[in-house]
């Protein structure tokens, strides 16, 4: 049976689409971004995230069908699933534009700052001494990347899909997307610009010298070369000099962008882990660990400063309860799970 899509519902989608769609237009209009390169990349991710979103969907229907009744409000799938392929796609491009044209010419003044500080908070140490001196083996490199790209950015991008599927009512749906929404336009882009810093890995090529960061360099690059001779790729390795070749010739690609402060791999990686507790409580610790494991990584690769996760996955968790006044007026769902 195919449900009606309320009035309340249809303006919560309405504003998704239209937050959104500004913020893109915005961003088209005041970068140097061209309108080719915009409409493509566009096209791209709303047909990627399409195609994610369907699979999502429809695996999701038939494990209903096949289990039964379940304790998830009725809605209609369709409508939301397409709005969830619109607002990734378009969420997704509009970022890229605003980290590639925007972010540069703001430049990277709290880096001392934020060394000085980590080395303080870690009695004299940068963080990550602390995670190569445990784990410094390329075997654990690869676990980490493997966390840190494929994984993360698989979910990254499927989690309104999967918030949309799994969410037990419309309240706790409409929640998780804001969140993942706003999360790229406050912490990605508003704090990350308010905050600007380019990362312990960029240290010396964009803010100045510093010797423990040379010898960070260092040993990454001997872990990518530990790995190479064992015939492993440790692809995070590869996109740093690929982000910073991007960042000194400014243009629209598919990776690119360089900002730490706050760490947006960290912040999602708490969404996860709050989208987690929300289905099963056993997902959201399972959820949890993952984004202990993103906030290592982001060290370990020297991304970011061990306070871009704190601070990140602090402003995601303020998200989610500011979230909550979005659904406060609405009358409580029927009971009728049928």
């Amino acid at each position: 049976m195919v449900l009606d899509v309320p009035a309340h519902q249809r303006r919560s989608m309405g504003r998704l689409l239209g937050l959104i769609g500004a913020a893109g237009i915005l961003l088209l209009i005041l970068t140097p971004a061209g309108y080719a390169d915009f409409f493509l990349f566009l096209a791209f991710y709303i047909l990627l995230s399409a195609g994610a979103a369907l699979c999502i969907g429809f695996t999701s229907h038939r494990f209903r069908l096949k289990r039964g009744p379940v304790d998830v409000e009725p809605f209609d799938y369709a409508p939301w699933l397409g709005v969830a392929a619109l607002v990734t796609g378009t969420t997704i491009t509009s970022f890229l534009m605003f980290k590639q044209f925007v972010m540069p010419p703001r430049g990277f003044p709290l880096d001392p700052a934020l060394a000085a500080f980590d080395r303080w908070l870690f009695l004299g140490r940068d963080p990550w001494m602390v995670t190569h001196s445990l784990i410094g083996g390329w075997q654990a490199a690869k676990l980490l990347d493997i966390f840190y790209t494929q994984c993360w950015f698989i979910l990254m991008y499927c989690f309104p899909a999967i918030a949309i599927a799994l969410a037990k009512s419309y309240e706790i749906r409409l929640r998780l997307v804001s969140c993942w929404l706003a999360s790229w336009i406050l912490i990605g882009s508003v704090a990350a610009w308010i905050l600007g810093s380019a990362g312990p890995c960029y240290y010396n090529a964009l803010v100045g010298p510093d010797a423990n960061f040379a010898l960070l360099n260092q040993r990454l690059a001997e872990l990518g070369r530990s790995a190479e001779a064992a015939g492993v790729t440790i692809h995070t390795l590869g996109y740093q000099p690929q982000l910073l070749s991007t960042f000194l010739n400014p243009r629209l690609e598919a990776v690119g962008g360089i900002s730490a402060m706050p760490s947006m791999h960290v912040a999602m990686a708490a969404l996860f882990a709050i989208g987690g507790f929300q289905i099963r409580r056993w997902l959201g610790w399972v959820m949890t660990g993952f984004a202990i494991a993103i906030w290592i990584g982001s060290i370990h690769f020297g991304w970011h400063y061990a306070s871009d996760g704190v601070v990140g996955a602090a402003m995601m968790v303020a998200l989610w309860k500011a979230t909550a006044l979005l659904t406060r007026a609405r009358p409580a769902p029927r009971p009728d799970y049928r």
